[in-house]
């Protein structure tokens, strides 16, 4: 499974899937009845892709925390929650995914941290040379109308997948300039390993 133009598909596929668990319950379910057990009958359940989705936006840090939970656990379903910021108040939302299908294709799902990913492969793989160059060409400079390398077609892409208990990260250069022709197509790829909790580089 794959996430590619991540920043604006999590906001579409997190939206659609805030929008589908409306549909969670004829009632409100209240938190507190969830953490029991009681009426977790009428939660949605969900595949290992949304999971995944969903748990990959979670963030470090945030003013409100917005973060998927683990809520509660029977023999078959493991429950998630996840707070909305509404109006004037928090509402929850909730899911519930297959045990089985959660410890085998994304075992020790806690350890996985997209920022700490994104992180160690921009601090550790891409070059600072590369990236500054790259700032320098599609920045304003004074006296320009225009950069020399318009930010738009002159940026990179990041494609997460989840695949054999690992999550990669690969990010691509996509230049069209002369001046950035030879950063085009260029790729780094690091994985998360889920078993060793590691962080190790892909080399193409």
């Amino acid at each position: 499974m794959r996430i590619k133009n991540i920043s604006l598909f999590l906001f579409v596929s997190i939206v659609i899937l805030e929008i589908t668990s409306c549909n969670n319950s004829k009632a409100i379910l209240a938190y507190n009845d969830i953490q029991k057990g009681i009426g977790v009958e009428n939660i949605k359940q969900i595949g290992i892709y949304d999971f995944f989705i969903l748990w990959h936006a979670n963030k470090d840090m945030s003013k409100i925390d917005l973060n998927l939970k683990l809520i509660y656990q029977d023999s078959v379903f493991t429950y998630f929650v996840k707070p909305i910021l509404g109006f004037n108040n928090l509402k929850y939302k909730y899911y519930k995914i297959d045990s089985d299908s959660l410890s085998n294709q994304f075992p020790n799902f806690t350890s996985y941290n997209s920022q700490k990913l994104y992180y160690f492969l921009f601090q550790n793989l891409i070059l600072k040379k590369e990236y500054n160059q790259w700032l320098s060409m599609i920045e304003v400079k004074k006296h320009q109308i225009k950069a020399s390398c318009p930010r738009k077609k002159n940026n990179h892409s990041l494609n997460y997948e989840l695949k054999n208990k690992k999550v990669f990260l690969t990010w691509t250069w996509n230049t069209n300039c002369d001046e950035l022709q030879y950063l085009n197509q260029k790729k780094y790829t690091i994985y998360f390993d889920l078993i060793t909790n590691e962080h190790k580089e892909l080399t193409h």
